[in-house]
């Protein structure tokens, strides 16, 4: 006769791998992630219903124009959207030659990004003033184009 040695799992007993209580990472001072059961999932949703709007625009764009939306265009988007995930959902748009626009709009302000390539985008920032409206436009980089516009930040939160 064999007899094998079976070894409590220390999940069963709400310990993790190493013997110790599992602890939510805010304990830690770290942000909490879709790893922690509960968290999470709003994200999620938000970041399917990201796609879903990107299945419907491509869909529209193919019957247009007989060609997919720009790749590096929609994979910016995507990208965008992934990183900051306190942004709200835009109205999306195409130009004809495929590439993605973003237009988010608040209380009488209006950000109109488009993707240009994979890392660099066309901006347009709106703000009601006071019976005016002041504009600002440009070309950013994706990754610092939030921390040097704040007016953007205010405009895409949710």
């Amino acid at each position: 006769m064999t007899y094998e040695a079976v070894l409590p799992n220390p999940a069963s007993r709400g310990l993790s791998n190493f013997g110790q209580p599992f602890q939510d990472p805010r304990a830690f001072g770290m942000p909490p992630s879709g790893a922690v059961i509960g968290n999470g999932l709003e994200e999620l949703d938000r970041l399917q219903a990201v796609e879903r709007k990107l299945l419907a625009l491509d869909s529209a764009f193919f019957e247009d124009y007989s060609k997919p939306l720009n790749g590096s265009s929609r994979e910016a988007f995507s990208v965008f959207m992934r990183h900051h995930p306190w942004a709200s959902l835009p109205l999306l748009g195409a130009e004809s030659d495929g590439s993605l626009i973003a237009t988010w709009e608040r209380g009488g302000a209006c950000l109109t990004i488009r993707f240009a390539s994979r890392y660099e985008i066309d901006f347009a920032i709106s703000v009601g003033t006071g019976g005016g409206a002041q504009r600002h436009w440009g070309k950013s980089q994706i990754a610092f184009f939030i921390a040097e516009h704040t007016q953007a930040a205010r405009i895409i939160s949710r």
